[in-house]
């Protein structure tokens, strides 16, 4: 009897360790959430823009200012921040991001990449006339991430306490598999700790806060809005190694305004009316007196651009005519072109 007691006592210390150590990686130490602060701070930036938004209605155009969290992501100055800068209507300039604390704090111009197709995030490119050392995040690779797990997030406080780098913590409270893999945190997240790297208990960046568009706002495929998300590493990895490219300005007078405002036609849609799979725009709003609108475009119709196309006898095509865009029909006899309006 003696040696079974001692067999089963050994037993359940040996199983009241085992938990203690799980329990112990499944919170924040004082000194880890500090060395992962350090750490990870000099990524976290302020960036600040001119937003301008676009009245569907009547194609006016507002401007404000703001500002958001960024995270320097690459030493040679690419900066990730989140996916509101950029939507259907709005977009940023006169983009600015502000690097370093104190003495060391400098402010360098930014240009917007290419927004990504599959997680709302926008990427932003310093310019610098010398090559930039930046100190940036490392996410990890294929970090595990577990329902309930809790993480922390480092991001930035309000103007009023001067923007200064803080610390909150979160937990994953849900994990949705479809249509792709998301992870959905604990509490309402605060403007300054969106796009902020999220750390779990290992000290590893396993990715970062996001906020998806609604469908009014353009969202596509992933569309969970209302609720603050974690967009894990996987996500975000390939374009930091290969980072979008820049989207092209143009000169105020050859803007293409077109006076209509979409939707992506996805495949579940061309599946229902019977289309071919290959994308195209749904028409949601025409803005009245607009070259969409003189062509008879209607708000529902469905609209496929085909870019580099020879164009063939009656097609409607996009057009710039003394620096103006605008809609006709194509129309050719022999070898005589000329384009017709859609309602003379």
């Amino acid at each position: 009897m003696g040696n079974n007691s001692m067999r089963f006592l050994s037993a359940v210390l040996l199983f009241m360790a085992c938990c203690g150590l799980a329990a112990a990686q499944d919170v924040f130490a004082v000194e880890a959430l500090n060395r992962a602060f350090e750490k990870n701070t000099p990524a976290v930036c302020l960036v600040s823009f001119t937003h301008e938004v676009a009245d569907p209605r009547s194609g006016d155009t507002r401007r404000r200012d703001g500002n958001s969290l960024g995270l320097i992501v690459r030493p040679d100055g690419l900066v990730l921040t989140h996916g509101h800068m950029v939507t259907e209507n709005a977009k940023p300039v006169d983009v600015r991001v502000r690097v370093g604390r104190g003495d060391s704090e400098k402010e360098y111009p930014a240009v917007v990449l290419r927004k990504p197709d599959d997680v709302n995030v926008v990427f932003l490119q310093l310019q610098s006339d010398a090559p930039l050392r930046l100190p940036s995040v490392a996410f990890a690779q294929n970090p595990a991430i577990r329902l309930g797990e809790p993480v922390a997030l480092i991001g930035l406080m309000g103007e009023t306490l001067d923007y200064e780098p803080g610390l909150l913590m979160d937990r994953v409270t849900a994990v949705l598999e479809q249509p792709r893999t998301t992870y959905c945190l604990e509490g309402g997240l605060r403007f300054g700790f969106v796009s902020s790297p999220v750390i779990n208990t290992r000290g590893e960046v396993v990715g970062v806060t996001g906020l998806d568009l609604s469908r009014t706002e353009g969202g596509d495929l992933y569309t969970r809005s209302g609720h603050p998300l974690l967009y894990q590493a996987g996500l975000l990895i390939p374009h930091i190694t290969t980072p979008p490219t820049q989207e092209t300005e143009k000169a105020p007078h050859q803007d293409a305004w077109l006076g209509v405002f979409t939707q992506p036609l996805k495949n579940d849609y061309a599946e229902y009316w019977g289309l071919e799979k290959r994308g195209g725009l749904i028409v949601s709003t025409v803005v009245p007196d607009s070259p969409a609108a003189k062509a008879g475009i209607l708000p529902g119709d469905l609209v496929v651009i085909e870019k580099g196309r020879e164009p063939k006898n009656g097609d409607i095509v996009i057009a710039e005519i003394y620096g103006e865009w605008t809609i006709k029909y194509f129309r050719k006899q022999g070898k005589a072109v000329y384009l017709e309006a859609a309602n003379p």
